[in-house]
């Protein structure tokens, strides 16, 4: 299914605040069956969605109405062919209504076979796309391009050898054993996603998690671990400033990503100094942390921090792990009159639906104290730290504007440039195929080089533009 999102918006008003919403987008396709999502702001004033479609010059057809910001939809096989136009209508008591509106042209997909072999990337395609997502650290996608490559060379081993060069040239690696050297990145990125899966689990579910605390802006949960120390899970909301929902997203990320600057926002100014001692890679940062604590003796630590692009599920997540040893660095001895301490844990940030980023931190710490009994520490670790951190947090968010952060953000494209660009890639015409698999189609090298400032803002203006023309908060 070929897809052109025109994104266009109309909406009439009586005086209310409109809902304004954004583009309706073809999330994925399976012959005439499409599934549909939309974003708006105000959905507590929606009451239902009416999706309806129609062919050129034909009259709009009822596709059925729906309580949520997704729809699927079934066209007759009769379209095969046809430039299709979809809208997605909201009623509401109190205002117009608006619409939001696609095309599409719904193929047959019964095709020749000449077009059907062009549309099908080759065994190197899938190997290339596979090893770029990895290094992007958008893991999960590299997963699902990893799990392709592994079932083509189940069904097909002999394509290996037919399409040795474009593999080699793919994994960047001259050698007799390809097959080896394939299937040890496969299991790779399988591992990987399967932990980074794993976390977003704890993170996402209930489950195992007794609530703590509750505040207007906060909540905290925790859970017990071997060692008699807590593991504490945090979360908060951040409301976004008009017109800047993908900003501010970024510039959270930022408060985590720029590790010289953590000391400025830590709450209470424990951390005294903090040192990025290795980047293996664009989001993962191995950092020498040293904290100055009250009465006792003084703290650090060696942590490794590697963050995941998961823009098709409008997230990022940050998982870190105090290490003593790395294949990256030299790890440093502790600093003589401080005492190492172990800790490991994730930051999970997510774009929501109502127009809000969601942030929650999920923290272990041992901060060997030899002298304190668990149940001190654990009080600690759920009432004093998080509040700490996240009124910090948004202290540092609301004076974002001028400061040393945003600075950083506007000068390097390469990092949070790729985030704006990737942060809405489930509404990306490119990445949509018939079988319901995002793919990353190849773009040429100009089209890649968004390394220049100008560039850079002009992706920020115009996510700024299409998510947020109208702001309203709702948790």
């Amino acid at each position: 299914m070929c897809i052109r999102d025109r994104g266009s918006c109309s909406s009439s008003g009586t005086g209310y605040c409109r809902p304004e919403p954004g583009p309706v987008v073809v999330d994925w396709a399976r012959g005439t069956t499409l599934h549909l999502s939309w974003t708006v702001a105000h959905p507590e004033l929606v009451s239902e969605y009416r999706v309806q479609w129609r062919l050129d010059g034909g009259e709009w057809r009822d596709g059925g109405c729906f309580d949520d910001v997704e729809a699927e939809l079934t066209l007759p096989h009769d379209v095969v062919g046809s430039m299709c136009h979809l809208r997605v209508q909201g009623c509401g008591e109190k205002w117009g209504v608006w619409s939001a509106a696609t095309e599409v042209v719904v193929r047959d997909e019964e095709r020749d076979a000449d077009e059907q072999a062009a549309d099908v990337p080759t065994l190197g395609e899938r190997v290339r796309t596979m090893v770029q997502l990895h290094a992007e650290d958008r893991i999960l996608m590299a997963k699902q391009e990893a799990l392709g490559v592994r079932e083509i060379l189940r069904e097909r081993p002999e394509m290996l050898e037919e399409e040795r060069e474009p593999v080699l040239d793919a994994l960047g690696v001259q050698c007799i054993s390809l097959g080896e050297v394939v299937n040890e990145r496969i299991e790779r990125i399988l591992r990987v996603s399967a932990d980074v899966e794993q976390a977003l689990e704890e993170v996402e579910l209930p489950d195992g998690w007794e609530l703590v605390s509750e505040k207007p802006a906060m909540r905290v949960y925790q859970r017990g671990s071997p060692d008699g120390l807590v593991e504490v899970k945090t979360e908060s909301w951040f409301d976004p400033k008009p017109g800047q929902l993908v900003q501010d997203f970024v510039n959270l990320l930022s408060l985590f990503a720029e590790v010289d600057l953590l000391p400025r926002w830590f709450p209470r100014g424990l951390l005294r100094d903090a040192e990025e001692i290795a980047a293996p890679s664009l989001f993962h940062k191995i950092a020498h942390f040293k904290l100055k604590l009250p009465v006792i003796s003084d703290r650090d630590a060696v942590v490794d921090g590697h963050g995941y692009d998961l823009s098709e599920r409008r997230t990022a997540l940050i998982r870190f792990q105090s290490i003593e040893n790395s294949s990256h660095v030299q790890v440093p001895d502790p600093t003589q009159d401080f005492v190492r301490i172990a800790m490991h844990g994730c930051y999970y940030l997510k774009l929501c639906t109502s127009g809000r980023v969601h942030f929650k931190q999920v923290l272990h710490a041992d901060a060997k104290l030899k002298l304190l009994p668990n149940f001190i520490m654990n009080k600690i670790s759920t009432i004093a730290v998080p509040s700490d951190i996240v009124s910090q947090l948004h202290k540092t968010h609301e004076r974002f504007d001028g400061s040393e952060w945003q600075q950083r953000v506007r000068i390097n494209p390469r990092l949070y440039g790729c985030l704006l660009y990737t942060s809405d890639a489930a509404d990306e015409e490119d990445s949509v195929d018939l079988g319901g698999r995002r793919i990353i189609k190849k773009k040429n090298k100009k089209q890649n080089k968004k390394s220049t400032v100008k560039e850079y803002h002009k992706i920020i203006a115009s996510y700024d533009h299409q998510l947020h023309r109208t702001i309203h908060i709702d948790k």
